[in-house]
């Protein structure tokens, strides 16, 4: 009896026709990429040592992250006073996207002893860009000093020519035209290098200054105005 739940277990652990997953190859194969990534990087950082000196090492990496909020937008024009005069535009165009890109760092140790991980200095280069495209509403506002004859000429297809006087049609004081429209990222790019200088009053507390500098590039589109 014993033996027939034996193997009535072992016929549904092992059904017929099925593949077995050797588990032992695919950690050995996770293995051998991890020995192969150190090994590349230990290549690297002697490398880099015969350049630099001992106490000097390298580090790359992945980067992940979220930008969220708003990057506004602000111009005036001029026209004819009959056709709108001075005006002044805002478009609120949003962000909301997440970000991956690569990192390096080149770091010079406190001393020539490997497993001491206290930096002296560090100098580190990072890109970022997106994975998402949509990114929200892009809000539109606009202000114009004779917005009657703005409408009205934009409305009846360039003629009119209101001056806001008439009794019917009159100026309005604050935002006159406000829309909001689909957006999308079409691309985004961020560089920033930092460097960083510590000093070390005990193993577990480093202070120092640092500097940086980040530059940020956006293009956006936008459609189905509201």
């Amino acid at each position: 009896m014993i033996a027939q739940t034996l193997n009535t277990m072992e016929a549904k652990m092992n059904p017929p026709n099925s593949t077995p997953q050797n588990i032992f190859e695919e950690s050995n194969t996770s293995m051998q990429l991890r020995q192969y990534e150190s090994k590349r990087q230990k290549n690297i950082n002697d490398e880099f040592r015969s350049i630099f000196g001992d106490q000097t090492y390298m580090t790359f990496g992945l980067e992940s992250g979220h930008i969220n909020g708003r990057t506004t937008f602000q111009f005036d024009f001029d026209n004819d006073y009959s056709v709108g005069g001075h005006g002044e535009s805002e478009l609120r165009w949003p962000l909301n996207n997440s970000l991956i890109g690569l990192s390096a760092s080149f770091n010079y140790r406190l001393n020539k002893n490997v497993d001491d991980m206290r930096d002296r200095a560090r100098m580190e280069l990072i890109w970022l860009t997106r994975l998402n495209e949509k990114s929200g509403k892009m809000l539109d506002s606009d202000w114009i000093e004779n917005d009657v004859g703005f409408i009205d000429y934009y409305d009846n297809n360039g003629v009119g020519g209101l001056d806001g006087s008439d009794g019917w049609a009159t100026n309005h004081e604050g935002k006159d035209i406000y829309s909001e429209s689909d957006a999308d990222v079409d691309s985004l790019n961020i560089f920033e290098v930092n460097y960083t200088y510590n000093f070390w009053p005990n193993k577990n507390l480093a202070i120092g200054p640092r500097f940086g500098y980040r530059y940020q590039q956006f293009n956006f589109s936008a459609y189905n105005v509201a």
